[in-house]
């Protein structure tokens, strides 16, 4: 039976940890005994089923409520969900945390005996501690490579998860998500390029949304964030996200430049020469949208230049002559380029000194090349002798 004091949250009837069915039974009247409180624990995240029933069709109303604040007075915004009448249930998944059922009577001569019952069915999350709900105090996964699986809730009681990851290479993510039950989530990707842990419009990579979905993106190095959330008010859900990292490393020592002046010097272009990096736009979000080789060609040479991107993936690649060496690529600076998933072309250059721009096709491409640069000495054509005879 419960408590005759059990009218408010601090006097709730205490259930203890809820780990699988609690049933609980009592009276409620607006003229006697209003209300009957009941207060219960998860340790883990779960889903919630209620179920409950007047006697005789008399009628009843159950509350899910969460003391948000601790301050053991119910207040707006904490009633989770609810249902009413003569009988009827419902499901909710909630992370783990303390919560209370309110029994009372629908209106006024409502009196009834009443049956409850509550069943937790857990779903645990696998990260510790829980994933905070901004960049700046995201759970940092670390150095990343390989395949990561998270499992955690987002919902009305927990609106947000942040998570932080770095990729010391160049690396072809992927992201696979799915709720429960057919619950949506929305998965973010998310590049804080100015670090000021603030998520600005142009920050936002890629992303997807629904009960389950998959994305795909190419990365360069550096530092980014997976934000979870529920779709809309009212999406609560158990989640499970897969990250997974393919490795692309450059083979350049560092960063090409993003212009003449600070192109990344190749030095006397002899044989053949591989390069292997990273171009990518998205938008306003700039990655690292330009590489710039610099090289030099100590005599006249036929200069071949392979490149291809990844996936089908399009990548621009331009061959330039800064002839007035004011670092600035001007009209008729380009000798020639060509663009696409693959190509070729192959020019006959004077000895000096020359560029290579690397760029990605459009507003929103990305990708990992390879570039192929072939050298090929110019041969004079042999003279050949004419040899006069007198008799």
């Amino acid at each position: 039976m419960p408590s005759p004091n059990d009218n408010t949250l601090l006097t709730a009837n205490d259930l203890g940890v809820l780990s699988s069915i609690s049933n609980g039974s009592g009276f409620v009247s607006l003229s006697s005994d209003a209300v009957d409180f009941y207060r219960f624990v998860l340790t883990e995240n779960a889903n919630l089923s209620v179920g409950f029933s007047g006697e005789a069709g008399n009628r009843v109303n159950v509350d899910l409520i969460a003391d948000s604040n601790g301050n053991g007075v119910l207040e707006s915004g904490e009633i989770v969900t609810g249902s009413f009448g003569a009988s009827g249930s419902f499901a909710v998944p909630l992370p783990a945390g303390t919560y209370f059922t309110r029994v009372a009577p629908t209106g006024f001569g409502d009196s009834t005996q009443y049956q409850l019952s509550l069943s937790a069915a857990l779903r645990p999350g696998n990260v510790s501690p829980d994933p905070s709900s901004n960049l700046s105090s995201a759970l940092d996964l670390g150095v990343f490579s390989g395949t990561c699986n998270l499992k955690d809730h987002v919902g009305n009681l927990d609106g947000l998860d942040f998570y932080k990851f770095t990729l010391v290479q160049n690396s072809n993510l992927s992201i696979g998500f799915s709720g429960e039950a057919g619950n949506r989530v929305n998965v973010d990707l998310i590049a804080d390029v100015n670090n000021n842990g603030i998520i600005e419009s142009s920050e936002i990579v890629t992303g997807s949304f629904g009960a389950s979905g998959s994305f795909a993106v190419p990365l360069p190095a550096g530092t980014y964030f997976t934000r979870v959330a529920p779709t809309g008010f009212g999406d609560s859900t158990q989640y499970e996200v897969t990250l997974s990292a393919a490795s692309r490393p450059s083979n350049v020592s560092s960063d090409p430049g993003s212009n003449l002046n600070s192109a990344f010097d190749l030095g006397i272009l002899s044989g053949t020469r591989t390069l292997t990096d990273y171009v990518g736009r998205f938008s306003s979000l700039d990655l690292d949208s330009l590489d710039f080789y610099k090289f030099t060609l100590a005599q006249k040479t036929v200069l071949s230049i392979n490149f291809a991107g990844e996936f089908g993936n399009r990548v621009n690649v331009d061959l330039i002559a800064d002839v007035n060496n004011n670092g600035i690529i001007e009209s008729g600076e380009i000798i020639a380029g060509q663009f696409g998933t693959s190509g070729t072309f192959a020019e006959l250059l004077q000895a000096g000194t020359y560029f290579i721009r690397v760029t990605p096709t459009g507003s929103v491409e990305a990708t990992q090349y390879a570039e192929v640069l072939k050298e090929r000495l110019r041969r004079k054509k042999r003279e050949q002798k004419v040899v006069f005879c007198s008799l």
